[in-house]
């Protein structure tokens, strides 16, 4: 019941959360036309500019401020005059204690009083007793908080907030909480004290510090509560936990009774949860809680302004929280410099000033200038730096073994914005360090371990320590023996894009509180000094204090946190209350990107279209329950849907906690050379990370790492780039992830079978990649397709394979051959690899690395025929440490050595090379390599002839010998040979040479026989060798090898070409289904079907020494032999697909058909790449190096994709791949592939200066056609499909948040996506979509107003599994399913990103077979188009009528496709029998009546 005079209720009060209109007669009505609900005039929202991109900023705050004050003082003046009438018990005490508060409220707070009241009391007694309070730390009674310790404990008993300043170290985050306790303990007082930390690692650590002053063992007294690992106990009266924790009790139970004291520790850090936390413990003082005392504690921060957020009203003001200082912080003398007095450094060294004198000016009077580290200040750090050994000398004296360096060498601490500006000045500061003994060393988040220990070792005598550090070094490392400070005083900060609304990193100025923290961090030991890289005049008009993350960061999670606490208040009306309260557009951007994920709703039933607020669905209140990312607690409920669980576990965490994979900042190439292998075929940052942990479980199951102090697992992890301590945090997370999803009802299904089968083991990857993209959805990069690419590629390498093939820039003209060795030396990427084939011409080299395919190798972790060290070469180019560079001649000696090269020349061939003409160089030849090495190809002319498969590797790698009759005479007289005289060869006398013929031992059905064989890698035992007359590889011991004996060689052997001719299928590739390999069952079949066989070969092509080939085999069918092509049997078996030839192969086939004559020959030889003389190459292998570098410019790939976003907001920026991703090196691989090819990521970075946008967390999608489509259809939120001009087929489809109901403008237009199909979407595409949209909604989606809890799933484990499963099948069948291309029908939308485009009446109503659709989901699910359905069903009709007229009268063998039953069956015997089949039957009755139904609908 309220009383007289309080004025406002808590309901009236509480009102203001809800619209912002007061229910008095004082609140003058807003004007609907003119202002919005809250009363101020809002700006009226462009068509063309989205209302969350207007700059709203935190105007629409004060309106609920003044009201929030209004109330508070009026409830003020109401407890002043009940005081007097306040009683001792507890009902009289909620009298007192409760005016302002709704009944419902009262209720709660009496209720919590009287549960606390006499029982407290006893059990306080009790537990006391049980512990030693008399201990006390020595260490601790001298700590600066002690002399405060009195007036602390009297405020905080006076006063409900008190606010605490207190330098770092001064002890107030151990000390106050034990303050508390016994004052509590001394007059026995009930106590439960919570502590917050902003970081899990403190609230540990601090707890067992605390403990442990104490002698109190962890989990009594004293404990800590991080996530779901919690160390507490019944008798704890102090807990320890993190900021989000807090959050999380508050968030669901609506209060903070349980505690009698809050401490909200570091706020002056001002993350989004310490902000969010002290805007509902604030509301909570004034509500239901309000008898908890707050402390709020931090070191330097603005305390005026937290203490008047927490004023109390007294008589007609609200006066601020008292405030407790602590002495400040005292250190050894440091001096201060600024960019003016470095002047001279710059001129001094020919430089100019940075910025220039005459634009100086400007940017001092303006301190919002464009923040951006000029280069010429790398300079000036250098020569600084190098200044500093006078420093050294002065302070020291001089060295006794060095007097150019001090005794003693103070380290350097410079403090840059990010990563790129690292590197930038580490290679600077690269040329200067062996002359200044200098040790660079990198400190980021993103470096190992290891390397960021190295920063604390100590030096030897006279080496300086530089680190070059971004502001982690400000507070949560501190390397004391730091003597200098050079600060660029900039930093990176997390702000959201105002176009794209994607979270970036941007560039900004520090804040002098940044820079006052760096300035701390010298003079610790010694007197220090500070360089600031701006003037003192720009740096005095910085701001004081840094940016909160609220004002700059996501605001999702504190959204849903919102939502869930006060459910029936518009998000908006509960942040405006907050410290400082965020911007409205980005309010309003958070609630929208929580309806893309299907976290909330629109609101049913209200009276007008609201986009920025809603319900919280089931899958929101599971996402406000989880320590991730809103998109990847949307992976884990899709990885439940679909069955996935355990697998998407892993992703989640690693995609949350720090990334385990090491990037060692000089060895990035070995790192990224592993985790590529990782993630294998998948390309996809996601299952790398699944894959490394999947290993490192399996490795600890078995017990592999059981080793004395676990250095067997370290070694694993050193070896294989990962960081241990980095993987089992992960781990960590995992655990407490999946621990949280068991309290909503969410657990995985039981482990998978190890032995599953390949096609599983593929089939499970797919769908993870779904579920991956239907997390991060609409994180989306297409691949830009060009039909010119292949021959643009073909151009810039001249005629070279560009699959094998990089390209060099920058060598010296006409002498760029001097420096072979010097390149061949950085190619070599692993020792066994035989040497790449550089070719150099002018100023440009060429890099062809041969290919050695070895068995199991189409499970390679690249894709397609492009060898790996392609991909390494490429990525050797994009790290700036590593890459490829020469140590030049001077020009005289090039000159000079170019002479004697050309001298060389004239004496091994008789004349000098004449003119500039490409040269190409590899490893040296010996006299074993000779004819052996060639293999005869067909011509041009020859279209036909016989062959025999001799070794199968899959259909795109076999070998094949000609079946003419010189070919079979060759094979039989050279396997003679070496029958009869293989005796009298003897083992080779030393090592192999790489590259030459010996003979090998194979042995085949028990017998052994020796066979001519090229050694392809020299191991220290064994060796890897090419049979050059079959194909086939092998490994044999060094020992077994032989060479040619005098008597072989006579006989010519050397001189019979190799006689095995690489072959691939032409126009066909495996499955869809099997994501670009072959699966087992594919490779069986063509062996059955053609290893060993004499068969037809027609050719179709012939690239780069490999034959395009159709193979033809006779068949009896019945009493007649037919032919039958084997690629066509393949695609109809469906173990292959149609493909398209690559340019190459199909220019060649271009030629063929037009030289087509009846006389051909293989006239062709293929030139096995070798030296040009094994003395010219050993000579320019020998060169010493020159003295000057010069960086070359490359290697690139012209098959390097350009991708651009699918969104409207990514349509006009260019898009890359973040260099940590394993597809940072992005090369295509079917370039004549016309179909979309998607990309995920799942974070898009715009870059500082907003021009470009990162893709980072990749996932390559598989290769199948109409892909991307598909996921665009299954994962948008709203989709309205697109038609044909005559609506007779789907052409594409919009898909976004939908379009506003009345005015149809786009809800989010900057996440809208434009699709148009590349193939054909059928109403049984539809159907598939449109059920697995239903089955997930129905779970995750809709809101239960009679749920009980709505953040659990109602779904027993048992029908959960069998749902899982069912969607898993019905999702493959949906991707796997052929479907036509209409690539070639593809047109532009005239009226692209426009929503309600079609007309009312062409839209259906979704039925998913006769099972009605609840009319809540209608809104989620993808409506059919009237006429195209139609339009579907009449061609259907008329293709089941064709089967039926072809079963009836066709006579030729050939099979036949039913797209009504989706089978095809191989002759027309076979079709009869399937079209009077009862199940075709019906289909095809259906097929009529819909037919009939729809003339029906039509009149």
């Amino acid at each position: 019941m309220m009383r007289k005079g309080a004025g406002l209720t808590a309901d009236d009060y509480l009102s203001i959360f809800r619209t912002g209109v007061m229910p008095t007669e004082n609140v003058p009505t807003p004007v609907p036309s003119a202002t919005d609900e809250m009363g101020f005039v809002e700006r009226q929202p462009d068509p063309e500019v989205p209302t969350y991109r207007l700059p709203h900023g935190q105007a629409y705050a004060e309106y609920y401020r003044q009201q929030e004050e209004r109330a508070l003082l009026e409830r003020g003046a109401a407890d002043a005059a009940d005081v007097t009438t306040a009683g001792d018990d507890v009902g009289s005490t909620v009298t007192g204690l409760t005016a302002g508060m709704s009944q419902l409220e009262v209720d709660t707070y009496a209720e919590t009083l009287s549960q606390l009241a006499p029982a407290a009391e006893q059990r306080d007694t009790q537990v006391y007793g049980n512990y030693d309070f008399s201990r006390v730390d020595p260490a601790a009674a001298r700590l600066p908080i002690q002399a405060r310790r009195e007036e602390i404990v009297n405020k905080v008993n006076a006063y409900q907030v008190v606010v605490l300043e207190g330098r770092t170290g001064c002890g107030k985050t151990t000390q106050v909480p034990q303050y508390l306790l016994d004052e509590s303990c001394r007059l026995k007082k009930y106590a439960n004290i919570i502590v917050t930390q902003p970081r899990r690692i403190a609230a540990v650590s601090v707890a067992k510090r605390v403990a442990k002053e104490r002698n109190w063992p962890l989990g009594t007294l004293v404990g800590y509560e991080i996530g779901l690992d919690r160390k507490t106990g019944p008798d704890t009266r102090i807990t320890y936990c993190t900021t989000g924790v807090l959050l999380q009790k508050i968030v669901h139970e609506g209060n903070i009774n349980r505690y009698t004291h809050v401490v909200l520790d570091e706020v002056h850090e001002r993350d989004t949860d310490t902000d969010f936390a002290l805007l509902l413990v604030r509301r909570l003082l004034r509500t239901t809680s309000r008898h908890v005392k707050v402390i709020l504690m931090s070191a330097t921060f603005n305390t005026h302004m937290f203490a008047q957020y927490f004023a109390v009203p007294v008589l007609n003001r609200l006066d601020p929280a008292p405030i407790i200082c602590v002495g400040k912080e005292e250190m050894y003398d440091v001096t201060v410099h600024y960019l003016e007095e470095l002047m001279p450094l710059l001129r001094d060294g020919g430089g100019d000033a940075v910025p220039r004198s005459e634009g100086r000016s400007e940017w001092d009077s303006n301190s919002s200038a464009l923040p951006a580290v000029n280069p010429q200040l790398y300079q000036l750090v250098l020569r600084l730096i190098k200044v500093m050994n006078s420093f050294d000398v002065s302070d020291f004296g001089p060295s006794p073994r060095n007097p150019r360096f001090g005794a003693q060498r103070g380290s350097v601490l410079v403090f840059l914005p990010g990563m790129h500006e690292i590197r930038e000045l580490a290679a600077e500061l690269e040329e200067e360090r062996h002359q200044e003994r200098w040790q660079i060393m990198p400190l980021h988040s993103d470096i190992t371990g290891d390397e960021q220990a190295a920063v604390f070792q100590p030096l030897q005598a006279e080496q300086r320590k530089i680190i070059l550090s971004t502001n982690i070094a400000e507070s949560s490392i501190t390397v004391t023996d730091v003597k200098y400070v050079i600060d660029f005083c900039m930093t990176k900060q997390l702000e959201l894009d105002q176009e794209t609304t994607f979270p970036m990193l941007k560039l900004s100025w520090a804040s002098k509180a940044n820079c006052l923290q760096r300035q701390g961090r010298a003079g610790r030991v010694s007197s220090g000094r500070v360089y600031r890289l701006v003037t003192k005049r720009f740096y005095d008009q910085l701001r004081d204090y840094g940016v909160p993350e609220m004002l700059r960061s996501p605001l999702e999670h504190v959204v849903l946190k919102a939502k869930k606490f006060c459910a029936e208040f518009e998000p908006k009306a509960v942040l405006a209350l907050a410290l400082e309260p965020p911007q409205l557009e980005k309010i309003y951007t958070a609630v929208l990107h929580l309806k893309e994920v299907g976290a909330l709703i629109d609101i049913r039933g209200a009276e007008r279209f609201n986009a920025f607020d809603g319900e919280l669905t089931v899958l929101g209140h599971i996402m406000s329950t989880l320590p991730v990312d809103v998109n990847v607690a949307r992976l884990l409920a899709l990885g439940h849907a679909y069955g996935c669980l355990r697998e998407c576990l892993v992703i989640a965490a690693g995609l949350t906690a720090k990334s385990f994979f090491a990037r060692p900042f000089r060895d990035e190439l070995r790192a990224y050379q592993m985790k590529v292998s990782w993630a294998g075929k998948t390309l996809s940052d996601c299952l790398a990370i699944l894959a490394a942990h999947k290993v490192w479980e399996d490795c600890k199951r078995q017990g592999h790492f059981q080793r004395s102090g676990g250095r067997g697992e370290r070694e694993w992890a050193e070896k294989q780039f990962i960081q241990l301590r980095c993987l089992q945090d992960m781990e960590t997370l995992r655990q407490e992830i999946e621990r949280r999803l068991e309290t909503c009802n969410m657990r995985p299904l039981p482990a998978r079978n190890q032995l599953e089968s390949e096609q599983e083991r593929r089939q499970q990857a797919l769908v993870l990649q779904v579920c991956v993209a239907g997390a991060f959805y609409p994180n989306y990069l297409l691949r830009l397709y060009r039909e010119e690419r292949e021959q643009d590629a073909n151009r810039e390498l001249g005629g070279r394979n560009p699959q094998t093939t990089v390209a060099l820039t920058g060598l010296p003209r006409e002498c760029g051959l001097l420096y072979y060795g010097q390149l061949v030396r950085q190619f070599r990427f692993n020792p066994t690899d035989p040497d790449p084939i550089i070719t150099c011409e002018n100023s440009k080299a060429y890099v062809e690395f041969p290919v050695r395919r070895r068995p199991g190798d189409q499970e390679h972790a690249w894709e397609g025929e492009i060898p790996p060290a392609v991909y390494l070469a490429v990525r050797k180019g994009q790290i700036k440490t590593s890459r490829v560079s020469i140590m030049r001649y001077s020009p005289e000696e090039e000159k000079q050595r170019m002479e004697q090269y050309m001298a060389m020349c004239e004496r091994r061939r008789g004349s000098a090379p004449r003119g500039p003409r490409p040269l190409t160089m590899n490893a040296p030849t010996t006299e074993g390599s000779t004819r052996s090495d060639k293999c005869r190809l067909p011509g041009v002319h020859l279209s036909a002839l016989p062959v025999r498969v001799t070794h199968v590797e899959d259909p795109s790698h076999f070998y094949v010998q000609y079946a003419d009759p010189q070919s079979i005479d060759s094979c039989s007289s050279v396997d003679g040979r070496i029958s009869r005289l293989s005796g009298l060869c003897r083992p080779l006398s030393g090592r192999p040479q790489m590259g030459r013929l010996y003979l090998a031992p194979y042995t085949e059905h028990g017998v052994t026989a020796y066979f001519r064989a090229r050694v392809d890698t020299v191991q220290q035992r064994d060796c890897q060798v090419y049979f050059v007359d079959y194909g086939n590889t092998c490994v044999v011991g060094i020992s077994e090898l032989r060479d040619f004996c005098p008597e072989l060689i006579e006989s010519g052997i050397l001189e019979v070409e190799a006689l095995a001719v690489e072959c691939t299928l032409s126009e066909v590739k495996p499955t869809q289904a099997m994501l670009g390999r072959w699966d087992a069952r594919a490779v069986e079949t063509f062996k059955h079907m053609a290893l060993e066989q004499m068969v037809m070969g027609i050719v179709y092509s012939v690239v780069h020494g490999v034959i395009h080939i159709d193979l033809v085999r006779q068949v009896r069918l019945g009493h007649n032999v037919v032919e039958r092509s084997i690629n066509k049997e393949l695609v109809e078996l469906g173990l292959a697909e149609d493909a398209v030839e690559g340019h190459y192969s199909r220019q060649n086939h271009e030629q063929r058909l037009s030289s087509f004559r009846v006389d051909g020959r293989l006239e062709e030889w293929q030139e096995r790449p070798v030296a040009a003389d094994p003395e010219l190459t050993g000579w320019l292998k020998q060169q010493q190096a020159g003295y000057d570098r010069q960086v070359l410019r490359g290697p690139d790939s012209p098959l390097t994709m350009t991708l651009t976003g699918l969104p409207k907001a990514l349509q006009t920026r260019p898009a890359f791949v973040d260099t940590d991703s394993c597809n940072s090196v992005l090369l295509d691989t079917e370039p004549q592939n016309p179909f979309d090819r998607l990309m995920v990521a799942a974070q898009m970075v715009p870059t500082s200066d907003g021009a470009r946008v990162r893709a980072q967390n990749t996932a390559m999608m598989p290769n199948i056609p109409g892909l991307p489509t598909l996921l665009v259809l299954l994962f948008a939120p709203v989709v309205e499909l697109r038609t044909n001009e005559e609506r007779t087929a789907l052409a594409g489809a919009v898909c976004g948040l939908g379009g506003h109901p009345e005015s149809g403008q786009a809800v989010y237009p900057d996440h809208d996506i434009e699709m148009s199909f590349d193939v054909a979407i059928t109403t049984r595409d539809l159907l598939d979509v449109n059920v697995l949209r239903t089955s997930f909604w129905i779970v995750y989606g809709c809101v239960d107003d009679e749920a009980a809890e709505p953040q659990r799933l109602r779904e027993s484990d048992r029908s959960a599994a069998e749902k899982q499963l069912s969607r898993r099948r019905r999702l493959l069948a949906l991707l796997e399913r052929r479907r036509e291309s209409r690539v070639e029908r593809r047109r532009p939308y005239r009226a692209a990103y426009r929503w309600n485009r079609l007309p009312a009446g062409e839209r259906l109503q979704v039925r998913l077979g006769d099972e009605p659709v609840d009319p809540r989901l209608q809104p989620f699910l993808v409506s059919p188009v009237r006429s195209v359905n139609r339009a579907e069903r009449l061609h259907m009709r008329s293709r089941v009528l064709e089967l039926f007229s072809k079963a009836r009268d066709s006579q030729e063998a050939e099979p036949h496709y039913c797209p009504l039953c989706d089978v095809t069956v191989p002759t027309p015997l076979a079709l009869f029998r399937h079209i009077n089949r009862e199940d075709h039957r019906e289909r095809a009755a259906d097929l009529y009546r819909d037919c009939e139904d729809g003339d029906d609908d039509d009149e």
